[in-house]
């Protein structure tokens, strides 16, 4: 299927979205445009002459027993600088939103969404070769937002504030040196926001407890068009409450890189399996939201597969609790910045 007509077939559905939104329910609908510029943060970049731009509607979702955080969906279309190489993208994201130094009619918003994102014009090998970016039709989209917000009588108000705007495939997909794209935005909201939904009393999840994740995980290699490769691990950690919602973990993950051991053997290099292994201390938060868990961690490594001299690893995700012990999670493992491979986790706490 040619670009131009799968490009017009995202507009079109970003249309049906808009047009929905209204009739899907009575709630606060916003709009608002986002405009900034790509980061060129690799000088291999395919060139990008105009600003890039992010148009989103979206509606305010019902939060659970009044619950202090807010819930929202967009639908969101995005221009990357360079349509005729970049393409654009398209996404429905939900996200929350934290408000601060909230009076009558203002406050200070904080948003965070993240989503899958459709990319019209992904990396080809014989029809679009330039686009060493994106690699892959499908990518994880994350938006993180600050923005000031004025009332305007009782069902009009106005934000103005900056974004900040992720793209990566988690190296699922080779090329995949991410987009990022600060910008300025201005958002318009009208009507009420939707009442809260009473519920069936969540008592909480316990947050002091020693646990254990078990990951599997996959990445592409360097390698455009080339084999995805497996990542197992397992990581023993310790969770220590810090506020009701918050808790400090420390842990160490073992982790076996499939790549990494192919390569070894290979070139016929002794210890293939040590070739292959890593080995990381950690430390990190959790952030708990009913049976959602919002997780970062960071830690040096002991011993990397990975070819590169960053010796720190970060692990961004999101866990959601089954049981009172059992839960499973899907994170970004990374280093400097760069996707090192998207894993998936079940765990299981084993005290509480």
């Amino acid at each position: 299927m040619p670009h131009y007509s799968y490009t017009k077939k995202m507009k079109k559905l970003l249309l049906a979205i808009v047009i929905a939104l209204p009739a899907l329910c009575q709630a606060q609908l916003e709009a608002s445009f986002h405009y900034g510029r790509i980061l060129k943060i690799n000088p291999v970049f395919p060139e990008v002459s105009q600003n890039s731009w992010v148009a989103t509607v979206g509606m305010h979702l019902p939060s659970v027993n009044a619950q202090p955080i807010h819930f929202w969906l967009h639908a969101q279309l995005y221009q990357f600088g360079n349509p005729a190489v970049l393409g654009y993208g398209v996404s429905v994201m939900p996200s929350l939103e934290f408000r601060f130094f909230a009076s009558q009619n203002a406050h200070l918003s904080l948003r965070q969404g993240a989503s899958i994102a459709f990319m019209s014009k992904p990396y080809d090998r014989d029809t679009n070769p330039s686009n060493n970016i994106i690699g892959a039709p499908l990518s994880l989209a994350a938006q993180t937002s600050l923005a000031w917000r004025q009332g305007i009588g009782e069902d009009l108000a106005v934000s103005l504030g900056g974004s900040f705007s992720h793209f990566s495939n988690g190296n699922s997909r080779v090329p995949n040196l991410g987009v990022n794209i600060p910008s300025a935005f201005l958002r318009v909201q009208w009507g009420r926001s939707t009442e809260s939904i009473p519920t069936k009393a969540f008592g909480g999840l316990k947050l002091n407890y020693w646990g254990i994740r078990l990951g599997l995980g996959t990445h592409a290699f360097k390698v455009p068009d080339g084999p995805n490769y497996l990542a197992w691990s397992i990581s023993p950690f310790w969770s220590r409450k810090l506020k009701p919602k918050l808790a400090f973990q420390a842990g160490l993950e073992w982790f076996y890189d499939d790549a990494s051991g192919a390569f070894a053997r290979e070139q016929e290099l002794p210890d293939v399996a040590w070739q292959g292994m890593g080995i990381a201390p950690y430390i990190g938060i959790q952030y708990q939201i009913q049976r959602i868990g919002l997780v970062l961690q960071s830690g040096p490594y002991l011993k990397t597969p990975f070819p590169h001299a960053w010796r720190v690893y970060t692990r961004l995700g999101m866990e959601y609790h089954i049981r009172s012990r059992l839960f499973i999670g899907g994170y970004i493992h990374a280093h400097g910045g760069e996707a090192d491979y998207l894993d998936f986790t079940v765990g299981w706490k084993l005290t509480q």
